[in-house]
């Protein structure tokens, strides 16, 4: 299997520009662990300014830091057995249909349910579950941009730090 990479092309004028290679496997890997560690970490997702992404997103990580909270307080004997479970079933309401309303707001995403702060699901679910199309759209959700800077050693393997991914405020 021939190495695959990413290539800036060339930019007419500007030999200074253009030409930078990074392997593709290992960039693609790195932005995968990027993307779901930050959808796992629950206080950290971000809100984005597409349509109803960011709105969903954050009913979703509120409803998760609620069943976390119930669940504590349960352990605690601070409520009832009848009062967890009321409330545990208004909280997995709101994910799923934050979850739905995420879905309606980007066509491609479908009806595949991103499961925000379960880093195991979101791991099968990026490497086995989701299209092209639909980690497009969690990318064009998440990341504002990414920058691959030039190595200053011309090492051949790749090194994470020549990446900079930034993500959505």
């Amino acid at each position: 299997m021939p190495k695959m990479s990413y290539r800036c092309a060339p930019v007419a004028g500007r030999p200074d520009r253009g030409g930078l290679s990074v392997a593709r496997h290992a960039l693609d890997q790195l932005v995968a662990h990027i993307v779901v560690e930050c959808l796992t970490d629950t206080t950290s997702v971000p809100e984005v300014s597409e349509a109803g992404i960011g709105t969903a997103m954050g009913c979703i990580v509120e409803a998760r830091t609620r069943l976390e909270d119930l669940a504590r307080d349960y352990g605690s004997r601070l409520s009832s057995r009848a009062e967890y479970h009321a409330a545990r079933t208004a909280a997995q309401n709101s994910v799923h249909d934050a979850e739905l309303a995420l879905g309606k707001a980007n066509r491609t995403f479908g009806p595949q349910r991103a499961p925000i702060g379960d880093g195991g699901a979101l791991q099968h679910a990026w490497h086995e579950v989701w299209t092209i199309p639909q980690k497009r759209a969690v990318l064009a959700a998440l990341v504002d941009t990414l920058v691959v800077h030039p190595d200053p050693n011309a090492v051949p393997q790749f090194r994470p730090e020549r990446v900079e991914l930034t993500l959505r405020a």
